[in-house]
């Protein structure tokens, strides 16, 4: 296509784009956390950013949409948990996306997902503009993430696929889209870094009503398509100490990072999200243990911002078996051995199960755990349940954060 000809398709696109309104659904960005979980062992860490596909169906919930659709699909598919972030500041084109990660400390993640859209198109009409930015994608992944943070970067659909934009098959916005595909291919062929997956095509005669719901199942296909599979192989490199972003989540965090953290200071001074005491609460009665917490560190204090079964505050974190916990992202489980002797000096306390509970930045601020007067087998513990229930208290404070910070979306954006 000549330039000129680029440079009318985008605008053509934009337009279009304008005009859907809020009709127009784009990556999922639902009200409250960001998050997404699937129950399993030995849990991968996946971001998902990017404009996405645009839909003229109503929004779906997080866990309908493309984070929980992921979350399930690549547990099915490699046997192992996934947790799915989707922040609300990584729903924007390219561009921004860049600028995005290149602030973030992505070295714990397994993947990255960046699933591009309309918007991305519309926003740029010349090839080495294009070439240049994708470059950047890869680089900053590169720098931000570790050697084993995957990139798996979804293609653009077809504008006169998406309902609503009524524009022509094979007109000059699908041409334009289409060299933007072969462009994306292109730069990416080569680097190891990356894979291309195509942009699902919904199916014909859909109901407008389920355009969304169809758009985020299909690309949820595609995502584990492209992805598993290397999950998967650093997985089994892990063992090796070939896979540094799982080596990441197992390492101590600086006091400093947590001191810095804005979550943790907000937690500590007392904005607590409502739904804290019914999760832990739930907690307790689950395991059956005399107390359980969610607590919130700093280097002098264990702050107990959500508890049940116990009226303490707080303690010195030389007495915090919480402190231990959040040395890694995995949970920590004590118990009194044959001599009976307490976990803590001069206390009752002989059986203690933890998770930690990370910020949106991935600092682990605090834990999630129950425990007892009474010992009993380790071995016993559901794990699984544990994590669950930390991830529910870690998506209510991403919730309260994403009100607190006011994150807006691309939708925001186009119907200011």
């Amino acid at each position: 296509m000549r330039a000129v000809t680029k440079r009318v398709a985008s605008q053509v696109l934009a337009s279009r784009l304008r005009g859907l309104g809020d009709r127009a659904v784009r990556l999922a960005a639902p009200a409250g956390a960001p998050l997404a979980h699937a129950a399993g062992p030995d849990p991968d860490r996946v971001l998902v950013v990017g404009c996405g596909p645009t839909t003229a169906g109503p929004a779906p919930t997080v866990d309908e949409a493309l984070p929980g659709r992921l979350a399930r699909r690549l547990v099915t598919a490699t046997g192992r948990g996934t947790l799915v972030e989707a922040p609300a500041a990584g729903h924007a084109p390219l561009r921004d996306v860049v600028a995005h990660l290149a602030a973030r400390d992505l070295s714990a993640h397994d993947g990255v997902v960046v699933v591009l859209g309309l918007d991305d198109a519309a926003a740029v009409w010349t090839d080495t503009a294009w070439t240049a930015l994708l470059g950047d994608l890869v680089d900053t992944v590169e720098r931000v993430g570790s050697a084993s943070t995957e990139l798996v970067v979804v293609g653009l659909p077809r504008p006169s696929a998406v309902p609503g934009l009524d524009l022509p098959a094979g007109g000059i916005a699908d041409r334009w889209v289409d060299e933007v595909g072969d462009l994306t291919r292109d730069a990416l062929a080569d680097r190891e870094l990356a894979v291309v997956v195509p942009a699902p095509v919904p199916p014909s005669g859909v109901d407008p009503d389920s355009d969304a719901d169809d758009a985020h199942r299909l690309l949820a296909e595609a995502v584990v398509r492209g992805l598993a599979r290397r999950l998967t192989r650093h997985a089994e490199e892990a063992d090796r100490g070939l896979a540094p972003s799982r080596a990441a989540r197992l390492a101590p965090q600086p006091v400093e990072r947590l001191l810095a953290d804005p979550t943790g200071a907000r937690l500590r001074d007392g904005e607590r999200p409502p739904r804290l005491d019914a999760i832990v609460a739930h907690a307790r009665a689950l395991f059956g243990t005399q107390g359980a917490s969610f607590t919130v560190l700093d280097d002098r204090v264990q702050w107990n911002v959500g508890r049940d079964g116990h009226d303490e505050e707080s303690r010195p974190i030389e007495r915090s078996l919480c402190r231990t916990t959040i040395t890694a992202s995995r949970p920590y489980v004590a118990s009194s051995g044959e001599d009976g002797e307490p976990l803590l000096p001069d206390s009752d306390l002989h059986f203690y199960a933890g998770y930690p509970v990370e910020s949106p930045d991935g600092t682990r601020i605090g834990a999630l755990c129950v425990f007892d007067s009474h010992p009993r087998p380790t071995d016993t513990v559901d794990l699984d349940l544990l994590r669950d229930l930390a991830l529910a208290i870690q998506r209510e404070v991403w919730a309260t954060e994403q009100d607190a910070t006011g994150a807006g979306t691309l939708d925001d954006e186009l119907t200011a």
